[in-house]
This record gives structure tokens, sequence and C-alpha cells, in this order.
């Protein structure tokens, strides 16, 4: 994402790994004070910034990995609609939830698949009325609507080639003799 945006500038993609851990350790700040107060704010600040988990998820520069900042975010947005009374501001919210879920899959498409299936029907409890399940769904369906007409335009290559690990049967290979 950073090598496209930045068409390839090694200096943006350091800088933008350095923003996005910033902004975990602001968001993580957010949720302490949401939660409880100051000090548990600048608990959770300084735990996310010195955590060994989130300076190793920036290590790889070409590849960092956007999931860890993406979920406190997403868990920030929903303490956000618990606490909203306005329903326009909770179908906003849910819009970027929504988007937040398609980044999250594009990020990592395992974590992003098991994650969405996983948490669907929490989501549907938090969600009581369809309409702010279905902002979610709308965001969720604009950030991967690229993808799914990448399949249409070649037809379905990416599903054709992830099919056989479904259908196929294991089989145990003859065992190498040296």
């Amino acid at each position: 994402v950073f090598s496209f945006i930045s068409s390839g500038s090694p200096y943006f993609i350091v800088v933008a790994i350095g923003v996005f851990g910033l902004l975990g350790v602001i968001i993580a700040y957010l949720i302490g004070q949401t939660f409880s107060n100051k000090y548990l704010a600048v608990i959770l600040a300084l735990f996310v910034s010195f955590s060994s988990f989130f300076a190793g998820t920036s290590a790889q520069i070409w590849s960092p990995n956007l999931v860890p900042t993406l979920m406190m975010l997403l868990f920030y947005l929903f303490v956000l609609i618990e606490k909203s009374i306005s329903r326009r501001i909770k179908l906003i919210l849910s819009l970027v939830i929504g988007l937040i879920y398609g980044l999250i899959l594009e990020s990592e498409v395992a974590y992003g698949v098991l994650f969405i299936v996983a948490s669907l029907p929490a989501l549907y409890l938090v969600y009581r009325d369809k309409v702010s399940f279905s902002a979610v769904g709308l965001g969720l369906m604009f950030i991967e609507l690229p993808r799914v007409v990448f399949e249409f335009r070649h037809q379905f290559i990416q599903i054709k080639s992830i099919m056989p690990y479904f259908t196929k049967t294991s089989e145990v290979a003859e065992p190498v003799v040296v």
C-alpha cells in the first residue's frame, strides 16, 4: 500500500510506518482515556509504544503489518458507537468500521477472512438495527469492490487458484530416500 502511494519512494514508506506506529500509540491513549482516566491512558500508550509485539510488526519495511493499529482503531470505534447517542453518528461510524474491516482483509487475507467470519455474530448483536449493520457491509464492499471487479475481468483467477486447497483431499507423499 505504502509503496503504491509513494511510487516506490523508500523515504515515504519509512515515514508512513512511523506514522502508523504513532497512530497506534495515540489510539491506545484514547482508549484508556475513554474507559478510565489519564493514568490508564498513559499506561496503555506506554505499553503499546514499548511492546515488542508492536515494535516487531513494523520491522519489515516493505511489508509492514497494519493490522494491530487497525484493530485498535476498530476497538475504539466500537467504544464510540456504544457511547454515541446520535443515529447519524452511529451510521457514519458503522461505515468507517466497514472500511476498516476491508483494510484488515486487504492487509492480512487469512486473518481478515477469519476475523470477519468470527466477529459477524458479535457485530450483529452490537447492531440491533439492520441499517447500521448494512452500513458496515457497504463500507466493506467499498474496499473490496476493486478485488471483485478484478475477479470478474480475469475469469475468477484468484478463486480458481485457491479452490483446490478446499476441494482436494490431502495426500501423503512418498518418503524421500537419500
